[in-house]
């Protein structure tokens, strides 16, 4: 996972934000979570859960930091 890039699903005609996973952690109860860089600004930074980040309907993984779609899926 680390590397990897995801597109966050945005509402609206907004470009979508794009993050690349700097790691990811298990929290003090053992939950896993990705930290997070924007990839066109760097100074944006978070942490979610993985399962989040895997979840269809709020982030989608992207090559290159490009927004189109990846995987088995049409796009």
């Amino acid at each position: 996972m680390p590397g990897q890039t995801y597109a966050q699903i945005e509402s609206g005609f907004s470009k979508p934000s794009v993050w690349r996973v700097s790691r990811v952690y298990d929290d003090p109860w053992g939950v896993r979570h990705a930290e997070l860089i924007g990839l066109n600004d760097e100074s944006r930074r978070k942490s979610i859960a993985c399962a989040t980040l895997l979840e269809a309907r709020r982030y989608r993984r992207v090559e290159d930091g490009s927004p189109k779609e990846t995987g088995d899926r049409a796009g």
